[in-house]
């Protein structure tokens, strides 16, 4: 094996450690991520990075949603895997689509604070509709987490 290789290999292994940890605060509320639920979303997220034309160097995304969504109380043990596979392709969506104005952070926290809010847990939503507000706003030059709590005009 060449070390470009061995590199990849150890560097999947450690997002992978990462990642498992993530599960002490996740059981929390009652969610838990297998080793095959994570190999599944870093594959999913290899195939969105390569469908938009990304490179990533930092490797902590998932965890990222992982411990901003696992409080929310749209996401259950039964949906879980599949919303956090549908919460990645959107925050890429996201990334794309806002040419990197916004760091990783603000976009993370930004659907957060819109998926508990005013998309009350709706991925369709997220995906749609919240994303054409937050264009909106930053063209605007609007301040993006205004409007997002449920309720909010």
């Amino acid at each position: 094996m060449d070390k470009i290789m061995q590199f990849q290999v150890i560097k999947k292994e450690e997002e992978i450690n990462q990642i498992m940890k993530c599960n002490k605060v996740s059981i929390q509320y009652g969610l838990t991520l297998t080793l095959q639920d994570i190999e599944g979303l870093l594959e999913t997220k290899q195939k969105i990075l390569q469908d938009v034309g990304r490179i990533e160097f930092d490797s902590t995304i998932l965890q990222q949603m992982v411990y901003e969504f696992c409080d929310s109380l749209f996401i259950h043990k039964y949906n879980y895997v599949e919303t956090m596979t549908q919460l990645l392709e959107i925050f890429y969506y996201y990334r794309d689509a806002t040419e990197d104005y916004l760091s990783d952070e603000e976009i993370i926290r930004y659907m957060k604070m819109a998926f508990d809010g005013c998309c009350q847990g709706s991925l369709y939503y997220l995906s749609e509709e919240q994303l054409n507000t937050l264009m909106d706003d930053l063209n605007d030059r609007n301040d993006i987490y205004v409007g997002l709590a449920y309720g909010d005009i």
